[in-house]
């Protein structure tokens, strides 16, 4: 589903007729650029959008960042369906219109997206946890232009933000309900009086085992990479709000990414019980096979196993060129092949549900309750 989106407007399709809701913070009229924006205080009027204003020598824009389900539901846990565009539109326009941002709502259905994340939660019941989900995310197997970090939160939870070193793309996935509770805790530790879950049912949430939720996120932070992907998924269409909207649209992505990093990660589910047990079963799948090149087929499982692909390339990159890596995995793929088992329960979940697609509502889970978020 579609969580964060930023449109932008240009020219004529807005107009301000009233300064007093935004705050210039760049003025520089004999160079013939200005910025402005509005960021209402959350606490006192709920959850609102961000706008930015900029005008570059006559060109101007007005750049409109939310949250969909943040702007719809008060809160980015229930997710957004093609049906809610309308409601979406609608409230978009009221909030402009608020704001003193003269626009209609045609124009707001056809802006042009910049920004754009696409979301599935996938609600875990058997026992298994996001944490088994990440762990197993940490050792995906990703280009070098990709890079792995890890934050970790005050209340046990972490996030992982596997991105591209330019910052145009980026994989995020998270525990959903971690998440939650960190919304409610300052940088002091303290909990806020208006946090985005009441203590109490907190409380209640601890009792409801097994529920947990794991979050991934594709996230397009400019317009030429979500496009790129458009293209090669055979889903080509104007980068308009009213076209991106669209649940097929964010199944595909996802399930796109989802497939590439199951497939990267498939060796680790090979069961070898010890080392030596490995490379018997290298040797015994493969009868033709070099001793030099099944020790390093062995080998190589053993630390990739231990400490993930992107960690294993970076503790070989000093006698390991890329040419070799990319020649030598395929060589890998090809020795294992027949030792594969089935995918890892958590990762399997994932695949289904994303194929199923089904909203998640908190209508569906009586005992956990949101309140309205009142932070952006």
């Amino acid at each position: 589903m579609i969580d964060t989106i930023v449109l932008t407007m240009k020219n004529n399709d807005f107009t301000i007729v009233d300064w007093s809701c935004f705050e210039f913070h760049t003025e520089a009229p004999r160079y013939g650029y200005s910025k402005a924006t509005c960021n209402p205080d959350s606490k006192k009027f709920g959850y609102s959008p961000r706008l930015t204003f900029e005008n570059r020598f006559g060109d101007k824009s007005l750049r409109i960042e939310f949250s969909v389900p943040k702007l719809l539901f008060g809160n980015n846990f229930d997710e957004v369906e093609d049906s809610d565009f309308e409601e979406v539109v609608k409230k978009l326009h009221q909030y402009l219109t608020s704001k003193n941002v003269g626009t209609i709502p045609d124009i707001i259905r056809k802006a042009q997206v910049s920004t754009t994340h696409y979301s599935k939660n996938i609600v875990l019941t058997d026992y298994t946890t996001s944490r088994m989900v990440l762990s197993e995310l940490k050792k995906v197997n990703l280009p070098k232009w990709f890079e792995a970090n890890e934050k970790f939160h005050a209340n046990g939870g972490n996030t992982l933000y596997l991105s591209t070193k330019s910052g145009s793309f980026a994989i995020v996935s998270y525990d959903k309900i971690k998440e939650l509770e960190q919304e409610k805790i300052t940088s002091k530790g303290r909990v806020e009086k208006d946090g985005a879950i009441q203590l109490s049912l907190l409380d209640n949430f601890k009792n409801m085992q097994p529920f947990e939720v794991f979050r991934i996120e594709i996230r397009f932070c400019n317009r030429k990479k979500l496009n790129t992907i458009l293209v090669k998924l055979k889903l080509e269409t104007e980068l308009k709000f009213e076209n991106l909207f669209c649940n097929k649209i964010s199944k595909t992505i996802l399930q796109n990414y989802w497939q590439t990093i199951e497939d990267s990660t498939s060796y680790l589910t090979i069961e070898t019980g010890s080392n030596s047990r490995l490379i018997e079963r290298i040797v015994k799948a493969n009868p033709e096979i070099k001793a030099k090149k099944a020790l390093a087929v062995c080998a190589t499982m053993m630390i990739i196993k231990e400490v993930g692909t992107i960690k294993f390339r970076q503790m070989m990159s000093p006698i390991m060129a890329d040419r070799y890596w990319y020649d030598f995995q395929p060589e890998v793929r090809e020795a294992i092949k027949d030792l594969l088992g089935k995918n890892y329960l958590a990762m399997a979940q994932v695949g289904e549900q994303l194929e199923e697609f089904k909203p998640v509502k908190l209508k569906d889970y009586p005992n956990f309750e949101i309140c309205n978020v009142n932070n952006s």
